[in-house]
């Protein structure tokens, strides 16, 4: 299992999908085409920084078929290092992609993750909103290791080709990275933390304004306050690479002058 290598850069030891939305949409497509199995996780700096003290999230990672910065600090700091990414690529949005690309496709898709309800109304959100769209299955979140069996029977059942995991961070890239291999006719897994919330209409995005600008984190923080208690790291995480950024341009491994690009 290789991860793709069109276009890859490197932040922080873990390799990101270089391109913009047209690329990554053709790739996925290509690679679905092809009947490969695809493993897609959504990094952002909060996930790296906890990549750092899990092993197993780090070797997630590492496995994953495409990285997409979901995150503009990821952006940043790819710019920091004198790397180009062609831009954040929001789980969210790609999913929207996947899901136009399943309708005309006849993919089946299969929905976990969320509060008992959550992924049903979202998929009958999404049915009415994408013609010729196939939810073959929903199923909530809350379970533990003793259930897994019984959602990998349900996901099997329903003869799934795609499903999103919405189980948050680490859980859902650790469920994915343990039990592909049981799932050997799925084709698409994508990681997708409380996409289901926005889906189901119970959560509501930044306006558009606000993610051009780089903001949606903070949108998000102010909807959810809860996550106030990522900001150290998100701070922890700029300080390393802005360290890391220092460190290249006095050993000149800087390809390009990074305050060029901002």
């Amino acid at each position: 299992m290789k991860q793709v290598e069109k276009n890859g850069v490197l932040v922080d030891g873990i390799r990101f999908f270089g391109g913009g939305e047209k690329e990554c949409k053709s790739e996925i497509c290509a690679r679905l085409a092809r009947g490969e199995q695809l493993a897609v996780y959504t990094p952002n700096p909060v996930m790296l920084e906890n990549a750092r003290s899990s092993a197993a999230l780090r070797a997630a990672l590492l496995r994953a078929d495409m990285n997409l910065p979901d995150g503009r600090g990821v952006v940043l700091a790819a710019r920091m290092l004198g790397e180009h990414l062609g831009g954040r690529l929001s789980g969210a949005d790609m999913a929207g992609r996947v899901l136009t690309l399943a309708a005309a496709r006849g993919y089946r898709v299969y929905l976990l993750g969320g509060r008992d309800g959550v992924a049903r109304q979202a998929a009958a959100r999404l049915v009415a909103r994408v013609f010729g769209l196939c939810i073959c299955g929903t199923r909530h979140g809350y379970f533990g290791e003793a259930q897994e069996s019984e959602v990998l029977a349900d996901i099997r059942r329903t003869r799934a080709d795609i499903v999103f995991v919405c189980l948050g961070s680490p859980r859902q890239e650790l469920f994915i990275d343990k039990n592909r291999h049981a799932l050997p006719n799925v084709r698409l897994f994508m990681a997708l933390g409380g996409t289901l919330d926005v889906w189901a209409g119970r959560v509501h995005r930044a306006p558009r304004a606000v993610q051009k600008m780089g903001l949606e984190w903070l949108w998000r923080m102010a909807l959810e306050p809860g996550r106030f208690r990522n900001l150290p790291k998100m701070a922890a995480f700029s300080y390393r690479m802005f360290k890391k950024s220092c460190q290249y341009a006095q050993s000149g491994q800087l390809k390009f002058s990074v305050l060029k690009k901002f």
